[in-house]
């Protein structure tokens, strides 16, 4: 999962407490690498987020749309 808007404000740790369950839900599918969830740099800028803020299971990419296509150019697909 490429996170390049405001849903990313779920996984920032100022809204832990609000949005527990589906963090924690991540975390255990990222561990048994169900899913891989990567949060946009350019979005993160933009907000004032820093990768400190996130968990540690979340990786960043540069900008994510283009990532999307890369992603989609080597048969993921987007929902």
């Amino acid at each position: 999962l490429v996170l390049h808007g405001d849903e990313v404000e779920a996984f920032l740790s100022s809204n832990y407490e609000d949005n527990q369950a589906l963090v924690d839900l991540a975390a255990r599918l990222d561990a048994f690498n169900a899913v891989d969830i990567q949060v946009c740099e350019t979005w993160m800028r933009r907000a004032s987020a820093t990768h400190s803020e996130l968990p540690a299971f979340i990786e960043t990419v540069p900008y994510g749309p283009a990532t999307d296509k890369a992603l989609l150019e080597q048969g993921f697909e987007y929902f």
